[in-house]
This record gives C-alpha cells, sequence and structure tokens, in this order.
C-alpha cells in the first residue's frame, strides 16, 4: 500500500556542485552540519578539500541522506523524529507527511529505502510511500540492497527475504539462522553470496550463503567486529571495532576481505561511533566520527588510509556528515552501423551511482570532442541517420546533479 507524498517532491533542484570544472571526478557533494551548546546550529554545503562552505540553514541536521543521482536530500533536524525535504530551488522544505526512516538510496532509480513504523521495510518515490510487510510476524532488523538495486535483501528473525524493489514482492526466502542466532549480513562477491554473522553454541562464526539457494557453503570462525556493510566493489567488507588498552580506547574501522575474510587494513578512529563511505571506484574513503567531546569529518585514501581532504573538527560539539557521488565512466558497445546510419549502446558499471542524462562526445581525432557535445536523456542508447562520409571518434560520459564521469572508452566510427 502508498501513502501519497508532494506532488513537487520530486521537483527538487539541484544542489550546487563543490567541483571545479577542472577537478578530478571526485564526490565533494558533502552535507555536514554541526550543533554546539555555545554556538547556534548551522548546516552547511562543504568542499573538504578548500574548506569554501555554502549556508544550508540555521539548524542541525542529525542525519541526512542524498538520492544516488544527487537529486533529492532528506534529513532529520534534532529533535524532529521525522525527515525533512527540502526544494533547494524555491527554499522550501517540510516534513515528510509520515513516518519513515530512510537506510539505503535505491542505486539505479529516484528511490530511497528503509523501515516505516514496526520495522516495516518501505521504499519512498515520487509515487508516496510503499510499505512491504515482507517479515509478516518476524522482525525486520538488517537490509542491504543488490548492487544494480533489483533486489533488497531483509533480515526476518533467523531468516533473509529477497524482494523485489520494483513491486514489493518477495522473490525467495533464505534460512540462514534457525536455531542459531544471526547478528547481521553483508553481501559478498557480485551479491551472489551473503556473508552472516552469527552464533553457534555460544561460538560466532560467518556463514558464507548461497544468495539464491540459501545452501551454506562454508562455516568460519569469527572474532572480527559487527558488520557495517559491503564496499561498492563487493571486495570487502566493513566493521567498527574498540579495544580497552589500561586507561584508553582505541576504535578503528576494519575492513575485510570477502573471499579470504581475512583483515585488510583499518582505519584508526577516536570514536566508537563512525559513519562510512566508500566511493564508486573503490578509491576514497569518507569518515564521520563522534563522541560526546568531539566530532570529525574528513576524506581518505581507501586503500592507504592517507588523509586526502580534512579532518575538519568540532569540540563540545557534533558534525554530522552525508555523502553523494557522480556516476562512473559507461562501458561503451562497438558502434553498429547500416550505411549512413549508426546505433549506439552504453552500459554503466554496476556500482556506479544512478544517472540524469547522458554527454555524447563526438571528434576528429582521439579524445577530441570538436565536432559535437550533445546532451541526452536517461536512455543508454543514441541513433543517428544520415550521417556525413568520415571517420568520428566518440566518447560518452555519465552526468547526475553531483557531477560528470570521466570519458567511456572510445569507439571509431567509418561511414563510407
Amino acid at each position: 500500500m502508498r501513502r501519497a507524498v508532494p506532488s513537487w517532491w520530486f521537483c527538487l533542484a539541484t544542489l550546487s556542485v563543490l567541483t571545479t570544472a577542472d577537478a578530478p571526478v571526485v564526490a565533494q557533494r558533502v552535507l555536514l552540519s554541526a550543533s554546539r551548546d555555545d554556538v547556534p546550529a548551522s548546516t552547511s554545503l562543504i568542499d573538504l578539500a578548500t574548506g569554501v562552505a555554502t549556508p544550508f540553514s540555521t539548524d542541525f541536521t542529525e542525519n541526512s541522506m542524498v538520492t544516488s543521482d544527487g537529486a533529492f536530500v532528506l534529513r532529520l533536524v534534532s529533535p524532529d523524529t521525522r525527515w525533512r525535504v527540502r526544494d533547494m530551488a524555491r527554499g522550501v522544505e517540510v516534513l515528510l507527511p509520515f513516518d519513515f526512516t530512510p537506510v539505503a538510496p535505491h542505486p539505479r532509480q529516484q528511490a530511497v529505502l528503509g523501515f516505516a513504523p514496526n520495522a516495516v521495510p518501505a521504499r519512498l518515490d515520487s509515487g508516496g510511500l510503499a510499505l512491504w510487510p515482507v517479515c509478516g510476524a518476524a522482525t525486520a532488523s538488517t537490509m542491504r540492497v543488490g548492487l544494480d538495486g533489483l533486489r533488497l535483501y531483509v533480515l526476518c528473525n533467523h531468516q533473509i527475504v529477497v524482494v523485489d524493489t520494483a513491486s514489493g514482492v518477495p522473490v525467495r526466502t533464505l534460512t540462514v539462522g534457525d536455531p542459531v542466532e544471526v547478528f547481521g549480513f553483508v553481501l559478498g562477491r557480485d551479491d551472489t553470496t551473503l556473508l552472516v554473522l552469527r552464533v553457534r553454541n555460544d561460538v560466532r562464526e560467518l556463514a558464507r550463503i548461497d544468495a539464491d539457494t540459501g545452501a551454506t557453503i562454508e562455516t568460519t570462525p569469527y572474532a572480527g567486529p559487527p558488520l557495517l556493510g559491503s564496499t561498492p566493489a563487493r571486495d570487502a567488507f566493513l566493521g567498527s571495532q574498540c579495544r580497552i588498552v589500561g586507561p584508553n580506547v582505541f576504535c578503528a574501522l576494519v575492513v575485510t576481505d570477502v573471499d579470504t575474510l581475512a583483515e585488510v587494513r583499518r582505519f584508526g578512529t577516536f570514536a566508537s561511533v563512525n559513519r562510512f563511505w566508500v566511493s564508486p571506484d573503490n578509491q576514497h574513503a569518507y569518515l564521520n566520527s563522534f563522541e560526546t567531546s568531539l566530532s570529525r569529518a574528513m576524506r581518505l585514501d581507501f586503500h592507504t588510509g592517507a588523509i586526502i581532504d580534512g579532518p575538519v573538527d568540532l569540540f563540545r560539539g557534533r558534525l554530522s556528515m552525508g555523502v553523494a557521488f557522480p556516476p562512473l565512466a559507461p562501458q561503451l558497445d562497438p558502434p553498429q552501423l547500416t550505411g549512413r546510419s549508426a546505433s549506439l549502446a552504453w552500459t554503466l558499471p554496476a556500482p556506479s551511482p544512478d544517472v540524469t542524462g547522458y554527454l555524447l562526445e563526438v571528434g576528429s581525432q582521439p579524445g577530441a570532442a570538436d565536432l559535437a557535445a550533445v546532451a541526452l536523456g536517461r536512455l543508454p542508447a543514441f541513433a543517428g541517420s544520415g550521417v556525413p562520409p568520415g571517420r568520428y571518434f566518440v566518447r560518452v560520459r555519465a552526468v547526475n546533479a553531483n557531477g560528470t564521469s570521466g570519458p567511456s572508452n572510445e569507439v571509431v566510427i567509418d561511414v563510407p
């Protein structure tokens, strides 16, 4: 069932892009909010590379989420219990007319998946709020979205229900726990497996489960941290862990290989509470840590841990950060040529965020766009007729409200 949403909700203008035209294609759309007892609360759009902040509001955004294409922003304003949606062009902001807690943006559609009251899985899009009571009498506790967005995986006590994200209809149910306790799961390599954290006979273990059949492939004793989520490349998963050494507490985000279950690297943090994003190209990590006396936001090299931007620190207060990303470069298929008519098709890499359109570039030599640069819609295809004879070098870029991707592979079209 659905609940209506205001008609203007999906007519939001895009946020200002915070990268320059010559900058690398990395996420700089960061919504950063600060709250402290001795200064007024505020929320800003900030470029971590330069520290330049654009005022957003004069209140504290406790949590935020941006749709995959970057077009829409949801935020939870303290001390509200409902999320708000803001029209950036008109400066109008309203509360959602229903209770909803977003968990993850749909990777390829202008939609957000999350929980309605009583932990009922739900989808928010331009049609309103669709409730999916797929757990029945069981309690939904964790949800993960597949890379292509076609499937939603919901943990319902001892079972994982696989849901079609277009219709909300359960596709299959995987029994992953009974009679053991299940404490969470992440998606494994290419979403073909699930890694389930559970306890059997007081022993913590990770079970590798076939995502189609539910069959247990292997189990391994596990002493690592709770599971926070998988990387976009699905080659590793993240967990948060703290250790007490004498009077000190040392915390870290731990990266574990999904195949070997060996620790790959760890990022030291000062806090036990962390929010973490990995860029779709698996190159950068955005970290938001907070405790009672200090909050921090920064961008890191995901492979070395080196700080690239920041850190931005706030003492005696709280910083809250939200991040969105440009698309990845498309993969252009070989062109189809019939006489003087040419057609092109391309695909986005699986981890890529959603797009609002594409940019077709045509040049007279490799790497050039001196003949044409055509803005296209969301359809990943183009056809042209009456093409003059000649040799053309063609590339495609993907575009969303966060920025423009790098160029696709280049194809050559020879028109006789």
